[in-house]
């Protein structure tokens, strides 16, 4: 199946990824600024966990550029948690806003719901990060139970 990431249209850089056309459309559907370009599933993972910025050029070119979050290198407890900080208030706001508008009916809703409570539940203190952790705040988040299968940059609004 054909991954997808919708990159803003003027500035051409990535603003949301889509795991099919579905919800590439439902995405497209409330952000006439982006247009769809085909992503490999390497590129879809990678950038989906904040390891991997991509951008397109004026002929819809896919250029990559590796990056790392402040969780990746991070040497002790309060940078993760910048990190976390950074990404919860981000996600919540736009999952919040998904919800407002996505209709009553959407079975997104309850993985966003749930995405949403996961994320009040991390508690890095208790987590038992070895430093540097090796990998972003979104890879980790990712791997712990009950989170769905979804990734920060599939949320349809920000």
């Amino acid at each position: 199946m054909a991954k997808y990431g919708l990159f803003d249209i003027e500035h051409k850089y990535l603003k949301f990824i889509a795991e099919d056309e579905t919800e590439r459309d439902l995405i497209l559907g409330y952000n006439p600024c982006c247009k769809g370009i085909t992503i490999s599933d390497a590129q879809f993972e990678n950038v989906g966990n904040y390891n991997l910025q991509l951008d397109i050029d004026d002929s819809d070119n896919v250029i990559e550029t590796a990056m790392e979050t402040s969780m990746y290198a991070a040497a002790d407890l309060a940078t993760c948690k910048s990190d976390q900080d950074t990404f919860t208030a981000r996600w919540v706001r736009s999952i919040d806003f998904a919800l407002a508008k996505l209709p009553a009916d959407h079975p997104d809703r309850t993985t966003w719901s749930t995405f949403k409570t996961k994320l009040y539940e991390v508690n890095l203190d208790t987590a038992g990060l070895t430093f540097p952790p090796n990998k972003s705040f979104m890879q980790w988040f990712s791997e712990q139970d009950g989170v769905p299968a979804k990734k920060g940059l599939q949320i349809p609004f920000i």
